[in-house]
């Protein structure tokens, strides 16, 4: 039963760099294929291989190779990517990477790719932004500003000291983050990550990655909302939100000025520079309505950086025994003319009008497209009938004696001979031995066999010459007429 105090807020997210949040899952070489620079990913088991591709694929497993059985799918992208449950664009340092594995059998890497958050549907793979992945930057911004700058142990556990408790005694329960789900489709894209030196803006670390992300560029693409329960007497704590705008106003202070020393060292990439004065702009923009509290700046997600978990004083927020409060270097995604760092969105309420500035943001980024799967549904679903209607003939077939089989066969090769069938063919030939043997059988079966081929042999105009009496007298007698 939903309770009756809870006030409960329509918020809307905009990506303003790409975004991945992991799953847990990768996409392996083994269970996707590229396409003209588009990934397809499927479930092989459910994939109809006929038995020399079941052959071919077995032989490939057993062979103990990873490339080998890469080099299977690819080879016959074409059939698979009909099955795939998700397709979106893939970078080509990715497509490089994979060539050089199934063309050239390369080990090096394994050509697995994280996987960002997603539900199966019917309709394939759907994006979302889980509801506590918001919630969890919220609770980093609220432990910031109460916690004012204070030093803490690595030990301490910061939601007790600084917030007064823990699970049902922290103000943090009193608050609901849905889960943010598509308002239509979302582009997305794989791309190559790696690791940078911060003190150095043009010297890269030597670990490189990739991952799936949802890209920048679409308007509100994910819809969630915030519910906002007030404590009774007992529970009562100034620290509990009352409104949508205290909950944007930690957020803005505690976000802000990390995405402005981004934007700071953005700056000084040349390829960074695009999209940190696009930022940089649309701050200026917004500026009134960050002020107001009315729109927050977040960033969530992975490779976001150990300074966005932590509080000022140098605290880390989260895995505090192991945690770090800053890196020497930074996950970076990197393309021919663009650098990008990760994670930043903006969080606004859907009552709202759509801002200007936002759309002109968004509609300034490089064109993501959404790969349309309707006409690989419609072909999978086409062949997909052909496997079902072949597997209920052959449970029917199954079930009839050998007699009604050769019954069966024989006409359907009749039926599908070209023209006239002639005294002296062979399939003529066939036919008629095929009737002399019939005349062994038992009453049932002999009316059964001059049932079905007797107007077949008609059809073909099988009664010429010679034969012509003859064929008439085995079809009187199969019909037990003599």
């Amino acid at each position: 039963m939903t309770d009756a105090r809870i006030t409960s807020q329509a918020i809307s997210l905009t990506p303003l760099s790409p975004l991945h949040i992991g799953c847990g899952e990768d996409y392996e070489p083994t269970n996707y294929v590229i396409h003209q620079n588009v990934l397809y990913s499927f479930d092989s088991a459910v994939v109809p291989m006929d038995t020399a591709m079941r052959k071919d694929l077995l032989a490939a497993v057993c062979s103990g190779s990873i490339p080998s059985v890469a080099k299977f799918f690819q080879d016959k992208a074409e059939f698979f990517r009909i099955f795939s449950e998700h397709a979106l664009p893939i970078c080509s340092h990715c497509v490089e990477r994979h060539r050089l594995m199934v063309n050239e059998e390369e080990t090096k890497n394994q050509n697995k790719i994280a996987r960002t958050t997603y539900c199966a549907t019917n309709d394939g793979n759907v994006y979302y932004i889980p509801g506590s992945a918001v919630k969890g930057v919220i609770h980093t911004a609220l432990l910031n500003r109460v916690n004012a700058g204070e030093p803490h142990d690595e030990e301490d556990d910061l939601d007790k000291k600084i917030l007064g408790g823990t699970f049902s005694n922290s103000p943090m329960r009193f608050l609901k983050v849905a889960d943010f789900l598509p308002t239509g489709s979302v582009p997305s894209r794989i791309i190559m990550a790696k690791r940078f030196y911060k003190n150095n803006v043009n010297k890269r670390g030597g670990l490189r990655m990739p991952f799936e992300i949802l890209e920048r560029g679409a308007v509100r693409p994910f819809l969630g909302s915030f519910g906002l329960t007030p404590p009774n007497v007992k529970q009562r704590s100034s620290y509990v939100y009352g409104s949508v705008e205290e909950i944007f106003r930690d957020l803005n202070a505690y976000y802000t000025p990390i995405l402005k020393k981004e934007i700071e060292n953005y700056a000084r990439i040349s390829a960074g520079r695009a999209w940190s004065s696009a930022v940089l702009q649309l701050l200026q923009k917004l500026s009134e309505d960050i002020q107001r509290n009315r729109i927050a700046i977040i960033r969530i997600g992975k490779n976001v950086g150990a300074e966005s978990i932590v509080l000022k004083g140098n605290v880390a927020s989260i895995n505090k025994i192991k945690g770090k409060t800053s890196t020497i270097t930074e996950w970076r995604i990197f393309e021919a003319n663009e650098i990008l760092p990760f994670g930043w969105c903006l969080v606004e309420c859907t009552d709202d009008p759509i801002r200007e500035a936002v759309k002109s943001f968004c509609s300034q980024q490089p064109e993501t497209p959404v790969i349309d799967l309707t006409d690989l549904f419609a072909q999978r679903k086409a062949i997909l009938q052909e496997v079902r209607r072949k597997e209920a003939e052959a449970i029917r077939r199954s079930q009839l004696s050998p007699e009604k089989l050769l019954i069966e066969d024989m006409v359907q090769k009749i039926k599908t001979s070209a023209g006239d069938l002639k005294p002296g063919s062979e399939l003529y030939n066939e036919a008629w031995n095929f009737l002399q043997t019939a005349l062994s059988w038992s009453v049932d079966l002999q009316i059964e066999v001059a049932h079905e081929l007797g107007p077949v042999a008609k059809a073909k105009n099988m009664y010429q010459g010679k034969r012509a009496k003859e064929l008439k007298t085995v079809f009187r007698t199969l019909r037990q007429e003599n």
